[in-house]
Formats: structure tokens, C-alpha cells, sequence
């Protein structure tokens, strides 16, 4: 997959405990797996309604843009 300039997105493990999750709110303590938006900061745990269907929606939006005939 290619990768795109704006296209920042992309898996973390967190350093430090005191965030929680952008979508269910759960905390995120040290250590854990998330999906990182870097434009507003914001994480996703690693579960299936949260990180893991944010990384899936990344990727077909990412593989549409690379299999687009002009």
C-alpha cells in the first residue's frame, strides 16, 4: 500500500497511562495497542468496533484512492 502524505494514520503502542478511547471511551493505559489520528490527537483502542474498524475503513479508502483509474 502506498503511503500519502496526509495519510498519517497508523497503529501505536502508548507510552504513558491517561487517555481513553475516542469511540467506546474505555481507558488506555501504558503499553496498550491503539490506532492513532494525529490531526486531532485522538486514539482508538484496539478492539473491533474501535481500532481495528478504523484501520480496515484506512486501508479500503487508501487501496480506492491507489486503484483509481484516471
Amino acid at each position: 500500500m502506498r503511503t500519502y502524505k496526509a495519510d498519517l494514520l497508523h497503529w501505536i503502542t502508548v507510552k504513558f497511562k491517561g487517555n481513553a478511547c475516542g469511540r467506546c471511551k474505555r481507558p488506555v493505559n501504558a503499553g496498550a495497542r491503539v490506532f492513532y489520528y494525529p490531526e486531532d490527537r485522538s486514539l482508538y483502542c484496539d478492539s473491533e468496533d474501535c481500532g481495528k474498524a478504523a484501520s480496515r475503513k484506512f486501508s479500503e479508502r487508501a487501496f480506492e484512492k491507489d486503484n483509481t483509474w484516471m
